[in-house]
């Protein structure tokens, strides 16, 4: 599976659980520009799905400092 297919199936997972806090770690790494938007759209979906629920985007990727 490509990055997208990965983190798809991993929101899916997340969607069927229906957790009140969700996080999600590096939404956008490893996507083009496209798969970027497309992941976008995860929030709007689980505020659908879970309209009282907390969704916390978080990217733990360490940065390198000059």
């Amino acid at each position: 599976m490509d990055p997208f297919e990965r983190k798809l199936v991993a929101f899916l997972r997340l969607l069927a659980k229906e957790p009140a806090l969700a996080l999600i770690d590096g939404l956008g790494e490893g996507l083009n520009r496209e798969q970027s938007a497309r992941a976008a759209r995860f929030e709007a979906e689980y505020r659908a799905r879970q309209p009282e629920g907390t969704l916390v985007f978080v990217d733990l990727a360490e940065e390198e400092v000059p």
